[in-house]
């Protein structure tokens, strides 16, 4: 929370924050733009919060009125009560958003788990949208790679598990230090006082160095992922410690059912659901992109051979954090888009 108060203090256009009412719990969002603006909902990726989207916001905030929610379950400031567990519950949390915002009909891009989130809404809800950017969408037209399930999904998952450890073994430290405490007893005392050994090699387990060690490990395997989701030299340091702190905090706040991909996603649409697909599209994916099972190139024909009112366009120099790694390119041809017949 307060990496995400940072980024909101340096916001580079004027903004406001705002809670709406959903099923799902209360949803917060990022406004920004003139108040007459036509509106757009700009939708973020898995592992982060709406902050992360200020390329696109800012870029869009001049001539649009931009809403930028914190997708209700993930990380950021969203306060759920209730889990999203299939697609037609992630369509109706963003309808309730809609209502909650007064807008009738909007605008929407997203990015990520967002591109999916977004052509969901686009299948479930065409009648409350304009035209839609799909910015690097996860799975969506064409599967996960395995490259990516064993480089991304993989460290996604055990460093969740890692965390959760680490979570167990701060609390136990602190009980154990509270107790030691309140008995006048040292480290030492606790160490040679303790008879029984299992519950010496339990207890022991949970000191400072161990416990420093094991987040250090976390963080590490989290920063390799995120390493492979663009072209070094890409990124500058304070966004991928917002990629990592983001990843963290999803550990945290994820609950089981929101992760399964039979259920919710991000997953591969059947191809007779992507031909039902009829709101204007534009689809951008960075040349280096390797999340999918196919080359970026095959991605983009197999969008255009199933989705009929869609452009395409394939962003050099840049993998899948493409908002970051080629922000003018991509915010001209989403306003280019936005603003053509």
């Amino acid at each position: 929370m307060a990496g995400y108060d940072r980024a909101l203090e340096n916001w580079p256009v004027p903004y406001e924050t705002r809670y709406v009412p959903t099923a799902y719990g209360d949803t917060h969002l990022i406004i920004s733009g003139p108040e007459g603006g036509e509106p757009i909902i700009v939708i973020h990726g898995g592992d982060i919060d709406a902050t992360f989207m200020r390329p696109t916001i800012v870029g869009l905030a001049h001539s649009y009125r931009v809403y930028a929610p914190d997708i209700i379950g993930y990380a950021g400031k969203g306060k759920a009560v209730k889990s999203i567990e299939d697609r037609a519950m992630l369509a109706e949390w963003l309808t309730d958003v809609l209502d909650a915002l007064n807008i009738e009909k909007a605008h929407m891009a997203g990015w990520s788990m967002g591109g999916f989130v977004t052509v969901n809404y686009a299948l479930e809800k065409p009648e409350r949208l304009k035209k839609i950017v799909l910015l690097a969408p996860a799975a969506t037209f064409v599967p996960f790679s395995k490259e990516f399930h064993f480089r991304g999904t993989l460290r996604s998952v055990v460093t969740g598990l890692a965390r959760e450890e680490y979570d167990a073994r701060l609390t136990a430290s602190y009980i154990i230090g509270g107790t030691c405490g309140a008995c006048n007893i040292s480290k030492e005392e606790l160490e040679e006082g303790i008879k029984d050994k299992d519950l010496a090699e339990l207890m022991l387990d949970y000191k400072e160095e161990s416990l420093k060690e094991l987040e250090e490990r976390i963080d590490s395997v989290l920063k390799s992922f995120w390493e492979d989701m663009y072209v070094p030299g890409n990124l500058d340091d304070e966004v991928i410690d917002q990629l990592v702190q983001g990843s963290l905090l999803r550990t945290r706040t994820h609950k089981p059912s929101f992760l399964n991909p039979y259920r919710l996603g991000p997953n591969a649409l059947p191809e007779e659901d992507i031909k039902k697909l009829k709101t204007p599209t534009l689809l951008l994916i960075g040349d280096h992109e390797f999340i999918y099972e196919a080359n970026p190139d095959q991605v983009l024909k197999r969008a255009e051979e199933l989705v009929e009112n869609i452009q395409t366009v394939l962003i050099p120099n840049c993998s899948h954090i493409l908002v970051y790694e080629q922000t003018e390119l991509v915010n001209s041809h989403i306003l280019n888009f936005l603003q053509g017949d």
